[in-house]
């Protein structure tokens, strides 16, 4: 794609410009016309629904191109309908269904030496078109009806009345609409109907021949305390009559409060938001500020992106970045931020995270992106109260060329292993099979595969690689790091049958675990380590690990089920190795273990050096970028040194 000739180069500078109109944002705007649906539904009455206009806006391109084209239909990716804009940045469709789900993108144009140059599309959306009927359900409790009774289907602005009877014997206990009790009624209308409405009634027993033990004016029947004269109701069955208790709902909020405040004692109301300012009563009861006053509950404010700049060429593990968090009320703090990333031809989603770590910058983790190919992506900022921001504008990059494996068989060169190298041992060199994938890390003759032979639900296995030299110190530094890494971190990305899909992979090491060895899973979006225990089962020689994966679940860094699993892992160790015996030879197998099975991979994560240059040792070659490693391989050495000296003096 970078091999073009210098006339295709510039007409690809131009069609960037023209697909800025990627970022159009667009507006919906309902037009409700009831004298022209009213006189449509008189014409058609046998039609179910109406048809409405509806106008689509989008905001101006700058430079202003030659004009605008807008698309939409009823399913998504297939917009069959279009109109030419001309230069004017709404169009107002007619005729659009109503309760119908409609997608909608544009494309900006212009001419050049009369050949019209089209954009790609906007980023679709989508809009359901507003019924212009509303429901109001009702329900009846045993013992007598209301009516009419269902969910009943009533035109915006009419009005509608319901008739409540009980049956003999029986008496309307309450009448609530919208939840809210309004009495025993019987008969409620709703007038000038703008919205869906809810009614619902409940009838009591009414004895015929009423006994009264208490003798406080209500009938056993009715009396939840027919022997207490002073009690003779418990709204929240908690077993104490509503006088005597200060809570009668048992919403956690006291019945003084909720009748100070306008709220009703006798209905759970907690979670409800009498003022719309974002805090639920129960929040307003506990910071003690009104129910039924807007105080200063805002959401966060939307996180404005900083970097990669628009279109801009980056790396294949960019870093994304925004300003600072700001959210209006002075207590609410940032406690997490969502990340989302989409392929830019088609909208499909490769990466939709939420950190509590990454906050106004993240670092998008190995695999995840495909080389040369155009992305967006946005992000919200969610506080303390779990309120979400809205979302930032959308940015977009490309990715450059991948430069670390040009020969494409998802193994950077630096990596390859031998030719002849089986490491399943099935008999043929795994080189030459697409099943599975080896690498080398690049510590003394230690070889990692993955393999999905016997996996089910799996496409394929795309690419891998092991992080190692450079990349280990924000790896290492990472909360619950383990003690020892016995090999580097392996990255592999595979694709599932469909999404959701879960899956055993198999891991062939050549050289076996440590037994205190375990699988360890790296969380690169919030920088922590998992122990992988439960989803990871070793085989008798340790030198095979059977992995459990599910795509946007457990083992999957790209936080969605999109048919793609990511994983990064290690084998580690979470404490030092046993060595509580006190016993020489036990010191003696420790220090053998370390020297053949930890040290030489102790490069791996550390070193920087490169492989020895054929016909000879350079000393010199072999220390540089080492420094650090070898000062602390010996501080280990002499920390086992001494741990041993101190056995023989106390054994």
């Amino acid at each position: 794609m970078r091999g073009k000739s210098k006339d295709l180069k510039g007409a690809q500078m131009k069609t960037q410009k023209i697909r800025l109109s990627r970022t159009i944002n667009f507006l919906l705007k309902e037009i409700v016309a009831f004298a022209a649906v009213t006189a449509l539904l008189m014409l058609l009455p046998m039609m179910a629904y109406a048809l409405l206009p509806v106008t689509v806006a989008w905001d101006a391109n700058s430079p202003s191109p030659d004009g605008y084209v807008l698309y939409w239909g009823t399913s998504s990716g297939n917009l069959t309908n279009s109109h030419d804009a001309g230069d004017a940045t709404q169009y107002t469709i007619p005729n659009l269904t109503e309760g119908d789900t409609y997608y909608f993108a544009a494309t900006a144009y212009e001419y050049s030496d009369g050949v019209r140059n089209e954009s790609i599309p906007s980023v679709e959306i989508s809009h359901t078109i507003a019924l212009n009927t509303h429901n109001i359900a009702t329900s009846a409790g045993a013992h007598g009806s209301i009516n009419p009774s269902g969910s009943v289907v009533v035109s915006n602005g009419d009005s509608q009345t319901f008739s409540i009877a009980p049956a003999q014997d029986y008496q309307i206990l309450e009448v609530r609409v919208d939840g809210t009790l309004i009495g025993t009624a019987t008969s409620y209308t709703f007038h000038n109907i703008v919205q869906d409405h809810t009614i619902s009634v409940s009838f009591v027993y009414v004895d015929p021949n009423p006994v009264d033990s208490d003798g406080d004016g209500v009938t056993d029947g009715q009396d939840a305390f027919p022997h207490d004269p002073t009690e003779i109701t418990d709204t929240d069955n908690d077993g104490y009559g509503n006088n005597s208790d200060d809570d009668d709902d048992g919403d956690q909020m006291p019945d003084a409060w909720e009748i100070e405040n306008g709220l009703d004692p006798l209905v759970k109301d907690a979670t409800g938001d009498t003022d719309g300012d974002g805090a639920t009563n129960f929040e307003e009861f506990e910071d003690g500020t009104g129910p039924n006053f807007f105080e200063d509950h805002f959401p966060p404010e939307a996180p404005v992106i900083l970097t990669p700049l628009d279109n801009e060429l980056v790396s294949m593990t960019p870093e994304l970045a925004t300003d600072e968090f700001y959210d209006p009320n002075i207590d609410d703090v940032h406690a997490e931020s969502r990340w989302q990333i989409f392929r830019a031809e088609d909208n499909f989603c490769v990466l939709d995270v939420t950190s509590h770590s990454a906050f106004t910058s993240l670092k998008v983790p190995k695999l995840i992106l495909e080389e040369d190919t155009d992305y967006i992506w946005q992000v919200r900022f969610i506080n303390n109260h779990a309120t979400e921001s809205d979302w930032s504008a959308v940015g977009s990059f490309t990715t450059d060329l991948n430069d670390y494996d040009p020969n494409g068989n998802g193994i950077p060169d630096s990596q390859e292993v031998a030719v002849d190298l089986d490491l399943d041992n099935d008999g043929v060199v795994d080189n030459d099979q697409d099943d599975i994938k080896c690498v080398d890390s690049h510590a003394e003759d230690i070889q990692i595969g993955v393999s999905i032979k016997d996996s089910d639900n799996v496409a394929s296995i795309v690419s891998m690689e092991i992080e190692d030299a450079g990349e280990a110190l924000p790896i290492v530094e990472s909360l619950g790091t383990p003690n020892f890494f016995q090999f580097g971190l392996i990255d592999f990305k595979i694709l599932t049958h469909a999404p959701g899909d879960e899956t055993v992979v198999t891991i062939h090491l050549s050289q076996a675990a440590l037994d205190q060895g375990k699988l360890f899973k790296y969380d690169p979006i919030n920088a922590e380590w998992v122990d992988y225990s439960d989803y990871a089962e070793f085989g008798p020689d340790r030198k095979v690990v059977y992995l459990t994966l599910k795509d946007g679940g457990f083992g999957d860094a790209d936080g969605i089920e999109n048919g793609i699993i990511v994983d990064p892992l290690t084998v580690g160790t979470a404490a030092a190795l046993d060595d509580s015996s006190g016993s020489d030879s036990d010191s003696d197998s420790a220090i053998e273990d370390f020297m053949e099975r930890i040290l030489p991979n102790v490069g791996c994560f550390i070193s920087t050096a490169e492989d020895p240059p054929e016909g000879g040792l350079n000393i010199w070659s072999e220390i540089r970028g080492r420094e650090l490693a070898i000062l602390f391989i010996a501080m280990l050495l002499a920390y086992i040194g001494k741990s041993i000296l101190y056995r023989k003096l106390i054994y």
